[in-house]
């Protein structure tokens, strides 16, 4: 008897032993993926102990004996040591029990990281501090993104303020948003009498409505951007020509928010050549009827050449000229400076050359059509197009101008002018990635936080069902996995908001989705911010892109916490509006998010959604979270508009149209979880044995036979020995050996054409390969989402494979 409990007891303490070990893991595993290391500092010895994380985040070996704390602070760097010290001992005078400190270190191999740290002070009975136990975050990657970002911003403010060529940014109302010296300068107005009016205004009354179609097509799409000559009227109603080119401003899906414009004054050259053209005229005039002043026509000509030459010779744009011969054949007559620097050869190289021989035959198929049909019509052609010469790609374009008369020979001239693009585009791009850097940073600030509290919450229960399993463990497994879930939600956010993706808008009820949106936009508050979430009992469906919700919402929520630096309430308020609240003349949804803050000023709210117009001080913001948030609710049918007083808030309310199309069923139904019971013999393929482990057991409990491979290429093997037994396959997507789960998948499908298949993946961006319609789960599976679809598989298999309690059938 005496022995059997020994034995008893020995089991239990190596299932004790595992368990710690296994805790241990974990804890490691999560410290890993936060990128955060614990430590404990004996305040009495000055001994340090800490994770296996915490050494590698400083670049030391990991030790499980304690260290002095020397060994960590000899690592700070020389300007942030003795202000990190003087920080912790003034902290610690004033009774502070908890410090935080950011700081950076030099590691041993000579890597400069920066680091958060956040620590408890614990005092014994009479107030003097013993320990002070906290964590260490890495956050050097934020730092060097908050800079690229700083950098990528001051360069494009740069470009656009010094640039000397005018350039405008316009609203889908043709309304001047931005405007730079430049153009103010050679319009004679201030940048704040343009700014709200219609670019139309100063645009010549002859050439208003040619200007406005050409806009349009640019807005709805059917250009992808425009090249206009027109005449632009000043302050003083003195008109003269200019060059416009208008190109669109999208945000990561693709949707137009603004439009960019360059502005060339092109007066000077217009007048010049109409003053060219009449001299030539009269020249011609002067030959037919005055024979005896053909010495003078012919000086006076000699001079219209040569300040023609000096244009052609001068221009920054790429002009050639081309002969076109009887035969067919277009060859270089001419080219300017600029088009020999962008080709890459001396003019002596082409000149007498035919196109095909100087761009290449497939590089000369374009430009060889339009000059055709400019010979044809005798009308100009263009075109815009990316070219690769000299070892150089650029956007270009290009205009072809054919000469009226025809020369000795039968041969015909055209002119062609080429206009590098280039630097539009990089500016457009850079904008786009302004944009999508500040919603990645205004997210990575509250990860640690929300991460931290998930882990006590899974922590803490597993630990108190670990040390009482007679205590009410049904309550602790119900608060891990809503922590699950609510981990898996904030996963998915960030993949949403770390990639560029397709816009899905969804039928969706806020009722759902706003408590979903909680923990985000809790995070990006301080915990000195009051939050408050009231949503209407019943409110109407709209049809939104989420992410984009998600992300409008988290701009709002960023500069109302900036707004409250000494914290304060910040509510959002859900219902529904009649038609005709607002700025929305249909029934539509409002929701309005208020904040205790500062206020902004009267003569600044006009400028709140301009893009780059921000109120922060330098480096620290970019313009645009307000500018998103106009975009978004631009393209959503709706509005956007903005109330505040200074000194007593702001509120900032979003209409969103009501939609009257069904709803998918919520996420989360159990309602079709068990509807009756089923059962079978299924295939799990997965390389990670715990989660095959758990998924294992999982599939059991559900009634099911589990066979499980960990290798794609295992897999084929026990289906092609035999498919009797197996009625459905559940393999995992990221797979080694070079046989992932999309291509097991592709190959049993078309060998074993009734089976069911069924993709999981931990990732936002999997795509099955066209026409194969597997099913793809999004781990980790909810238990009752898992079941459905097993059971959908099988159901659809009939005969085949499937076997239902009551009715079995086998193959």
């Amino acid at each position: 008897m005496v022995e059997a409990v020994s034995q008893v007891r020995d089991l239990a303490g190596a299932v004790a032993a595992r368990a710690f070990r296994e805790s241990d893991e974990i804890l490691a595993l999560a410290e890993a993926s936060a990128g955060m290391g614990a430590w404990d500092l004996d305040l009495t010895t000055g001994l340090l102990r800490g994770t296996v994380q915490f050494f590698r985040i400083m670049g030391l070996e990991p030790t499980t004996e304690p260290v002095p704390i020397e060994t960590t602070r000899r690592l700070r760097h020389p300007d942030d040591g003795e202000r990190v010290l003087k920080g912790f001992n003034d902290s610690l005078a004033r009774g502070a029990n908890y410090i935080e400190a950011e700081y950076r270190i030099i590691r041993p191999d000579g890597e400069l990281r920066w680091i958060f740290g956040r620590g408890h002070v614990i005092r014994d009975a009479s107030g003097m501090p013993l320990r002070h136990c906290g964590i260490d975050i890495d956050i050097t990657g934020r730092k060097q993104a908050e800079a690229a970002l700083r950098d990528s911003e001051e360069r494009f403010r740069r470009v656009f303020e010094q640039s000397p060529l005018g350039k405008a940014m316009a609203g889908l109302d043709f309304r001047f948003r931005a405007v730079n010296p430049a153009l103010c300068k050679m319009l004679d107005y201030t940048a704040d009498e343009l700014i709200g009016r219609s670019f139309l205004d100063v645009v010549h009354p002859d050439d208003r409505e040619k200007c406005a179609a050409l806009g349009q097509t640019l807005i709805d799409g059917s250009a992808p951007q425009i090249q206009i000559e027109e005449r632009f009227v000043r302050r003083s109603g003195e008109s003269f020509w200019v060059s416009v080119n208008v190109g669109p401003i999208r945000d990561a899906d693709g949707r137009i928010l603004y439009t960019l414009g360059v502005i060339e004054n092109i007066d000077e050259r217009k007048r010049f050549a109409q003053a060219l053209l009449e001299s030539e005229t009269r020249l011609r005039l002067l030959n037919e009827r005055l024979e005896h002043q053909a010495e003078e026509r012919a000086a006076q000509l000699a001079s219209s050449r040569a300040q023609l030459q000096a244009f052609f010779v001068n221009s920054p744009d790429w002009l050639t000229l081309q002969r076109a011969t009887p035969d067919g054949r277009i060859v270089y007559a001419d080219i300017n400076p600029t088009s020999e620097a962008a080709y890459g050869l001396p003019r002596e190289q082409v000149i007498g050359r035919t196109v095909e021989e100087v761009l290449g035959v497939e590089a000369a198929q374009i430009p060889l059509h339009h000059l055709r049909e400019c010979l044809r019509t005798g009308q100009p052609q263009h075109y815009v197009a990316r070219r690769t010469m000299a070892g150089r790609t650029t956007s270009i374009d290009v205009m072809f101008v054919l000469v009226p008369e025809v020369a000795e020979g039968g041969d015909r001239f055209i002119i062609t002018s080429a206009r590098d693009l280039t630097e539009r585009e990089q500016l457009e791009a850079q904008l786009r990635q302004a944009q999508k850097m500040e919603a990645i940073g205004q997210l990575t600030g509250g990860v640690a936080h929300d991460f931290n509290n998930l882990l006590a919450i899974i922590g803490g229960n597993a630990e108190l069902a670990r040390r009482r399993p007679t205590g009410n463990t049904t309550r602790q497994m119900d608060n891990i996995l809503r922590a699950t879930e609510r981990g898996v939600a904030l996963t998915r956010q960030l993949l949403s908001f770390s990639r560029r993706h397709v816009a899905t808008p969804l039928v969706i009820d806020l009722r759902t989705e706003m408590p979903r949106m909680t923990e985000m936009l809790r995070a990006s508050l301080r915990g000195d911010i009051q939050m408050q979430i009231e949503v209407a009992e019943y409110v109407w469906p709209i049809e939104v892109d989420v992410a984009e919700l998600e992300m409008a919402l988290l701009n709002i929520a960023v500069n109302a916490r900036d707004a409250m630096p000494q914290g304060g309430m910040f509510a959002i308020d859900v219902r529904n509006a009649v038609r005709g609240s607002g700025m929305l003349d249909r029934e539509h949804v409002a929701v309005a998010l208020r904040d205790s803050g500062v206020g902004i000023p009267p003569d600044v709210i006009g400028k709140v959604f301009d893009p780059f117009f921000t109120t922060k001080e330098p480096g620290s913001g970019t313009g645009l979270g307000l500018s998103q948030v106009y975009g978004f609710a631009q393209q959503s049918g709706g509005a956007v508009s903005l109330d505040s007083v200074p000194g007593h808030g702001t509120t900032i309310t979003i209409r969103l149209p009501r939609s009257h199309k069904p709803m998918l069923l919520a996420r989360g139904d159990n309602s079709a979880s068990h509807a009756a019971g089923i059962s079978g013999r299924i295939l799990l393929v997965e390389d990670n044995p715990q989660v095959a482990d758990v998924t294992a057991q999982t599939l059991i409990t559900m009634g099911f036979e589990v066979e499980v491979a960990d290798r794609g290429r295992k897999a084929l093997e026990r289906l092609e020995a035999g498919l009797a037994g197996i009625d459905l396959l559940l393999t995992d997507v990221v797979m080694p050996d070079g046989l992932n789960g999309v291509d097991l998948a592709t190959q049993i499908r078309a060998r074993f054409p009734a089976l069911p298949i069924i993709l999981t993946s931990g990732y936002n961006d999997v795509v099955a390969p066209d026409g194969a319609a597997f099913p793809v789960l999004r781990k980790p599976v909810p238990y009752d989402d898992l079941y459905r679809a097993i059971r959908a598989g099988l159901e659809s298999a009939g005969t085949g494979n499937g076997r239902t309690k009551g009715n079995e059938t086998q193959c």
